[in-house]
């Protein structure tokens, strides 16, 4: 007799309305179940045969039980897996934000206000003072990144340490406001993505909020830590007399400039991406392009004459068009960043 049973790798959070949010650490994904899938959920435990949790779920019949149990398997909540190691994807869970940070707590509240209005002040006070204090910018900054190179051994370490807490601060950014709009944050840690340390933060839960605004601060909080951090080095830069500290702060800027930028970038899969999904209404979109762009192309070169008469009919409609110029831009931009990306770090080195 089978007695169905959810794996450990399935974590369980309780929403309003006896529903539950989901969240499988295999796959990285959370989901959300009604109040009936819910209950159905918390009888797979191990101690329940199919048809005992028929009987205690009579508003499903045992067809629907069948098929929500399938359901649930596809999802992978069943069989603990073996995640497919990806080089360049490397994750360490460290903690569970949920468990620390609370969505009603004074303090999420006081965060997420600081985050939202005193970061970007810090950065406006920042760029304000330069310009009041700094005469020639020119000469000041030049002599600052000549400061960086005469940095020693122990100088690039420390620079190298607070780069990763700007970074890990840009996280905590994120999970901080996704917690105030009551977004399940499973997991938090680091990572090596391809090859660089960072930090990250699953906030894939955010996709489950109604509101395009909070879901664009989330993603955008990161981001403003950042700016706060560059204000507040700007203010150090123009305000003390230590060369090696203003230094320390130039570099210290730079990182997280680089760290904005990288994040705008929406080729790439950062915020910047997942911003434009939100904005656009476009979820998964670069594997939208892709399997747009690819299906097109085979259709009109391999496929059947009615085949290609329907695709034409079909991009013939206004929407449609627009849909497909969208998903074929992306799609030349985003397989064609990467490989020139790469021909412009190689070539330089290949023809010294």
């Amino acid at each position: 007799m089978e007695y169905p049973m959810i794996g450990s790798h399935v974590e369980a959070y309780p929403l309003e309305e006896d529903k539950l949010q989901i969240f499988n650490r295999n796959t990285g994904k959370t989901y959300t179940l009604g109040k009936n899938e819910s209950n159905v959920f918390q009888l797979l435990n191990g101690a329940n045969t199919i048809d005992d949790t028929s009987r205690q779920c009579s508003f499903y019949t045992g067809q629907e039980i069948d098929a929500l149990i399938k359901a649930f398997s596809e999802l992978g909540f069943f069989e603990k897996a073996k995640k497919k190691l990806n080089p360049f994807k490397i994750k360490l869970r460290l903690f569970n934000p949920n468990k620390l940070i609370r969505t009603d707590s004074p303090l999420t509240k006081i965060l997420h206000c600081i985050i939202l209005f005193i970061c970007p002040l810090m950065f406006i006070a920042g760029i304000v003072m330069n310009r009041i204090l700094v005469n020639d910018a020119m000469s000041f900054y030049g002599q600052a990144m000549i400061g960086i190179r005469e940095l020693g051994v122990a100088g690039w370490i420390l620079i190298v340490f607070l780069s990763l807490l700007s970074l890990a601060l840009h996280e905590c950014a994120h999970m901080i406001t996704a917690r105030k709009y009551g977004v399940n944050v499973p997991e938090m840690g680091v990572m090596l993505y391809f090859l660089v340390p960072c930090a990250y933060t699953n906030i894939t839960g955010t996709n489950l909020l109604k509101s395009k605004t909070q879901r664009l601060i989330v993603l955008a909080s990161g981001s403003l830590m950042n700016f706060a951090i560059i204000g507040i080095c700007s203010i150090v830069m123009c305000t003390v007399a230590s060369k090696e500290l203003v230094s320390y702060a130039a570099a210290l800027a730079l990182a997280n400039i680089g760290t904005i930028f990288l994040n705008l970038m929406v080729l790439l899969k950062f915020d910047g991406y997942y911003a434009l999904e939100v904005i656009l209404d476009e979820p998964k979109l670069r594997e939208n392009a892709i399997s747009a762009v690819v299906s097109s192309v085979r259709t009109l070169f391999a496929g059947k004459k009615e085949e290609k008469a329907a695709f034409r009919q079909m991009i013939g409609e206004p929407e449609n068009t627009l849909r497909y110029v969208m998903y074929s831009i992306y799609f030349i931009f985003s397989t064609g960043y990467i490989p020139v990306i790469m021909l412009n770090t190689v070539v330089p080195f290949l023809t010294r």
